[in-house]
């Protein structure tokens, strides 16, 4: 077997692994913004990728937050002013007035943000599964004999 045929065999499998992320990212990164709105946090960016403003494409602006899809597609974030460090937060209160009027939010409110990504994933997992099950009904094994080759 040579280079290409190694590469080839594996496409297929790369492909799903990157079709399932571009699925998974958007889902968890959904997870963070949703629990943190409920909440009453402020949510100015919700991106999909990583980059400078200037080189994404800025989807649209709904709920006082800033959709993007930037171009180094490994992952994303949501911007959640209130969840920086102490040290970065009385950074950008110094700076900037309008931060000054951050809510300090109870810990549990914050720990419900932070774990809200994984809880969706493992939710969606949940969904698709059950749908899977429902929809297509329970795998059946198909044994039609056994051969046995040899005895040690």
């Amino acid at each position: 077997m040579n280079f290409l045929d190694i590469i080839s065999a594996g496409l297929p499998g790369i492909g799903a692994m990157i079709l399932g992320l571009m699925f998974l990212i958007p889902v968890h990164e959904f997870g963070h913004w949703i629990v943190a709105r409920m909440f009453g946090f402020k949510t100015p960016v919700f991106s999909i990728g990583f980059g400078k403003r200037e080189w994404s494409w800025v989807i649209g602006t709904f709920w006082e937050t800033e959709f993007r899809l930037s171009p180094i597609l490994l992952g994303g974030y949501v911007s959640i002013p209130e969840l920086q460090d102490e040290t970065t937060a009385k950074e950008l209160m110094k700076d900037n007035p309008e931060a000054q009027n951050l809510k300090v939010f109870p810990v549990w409110q914050r720990m419900l943000v932070a774990v809200a990504g994984v809880v969706m994933n493992i939710l969606t997992a949940f969904v698709i599964f059950a749908s899977l099950l429902f929809f297509i009904g329970q795998p059946e094994a198909q044994i039609t004999g056994t051969n046995i080759t040899g005895l040690s």
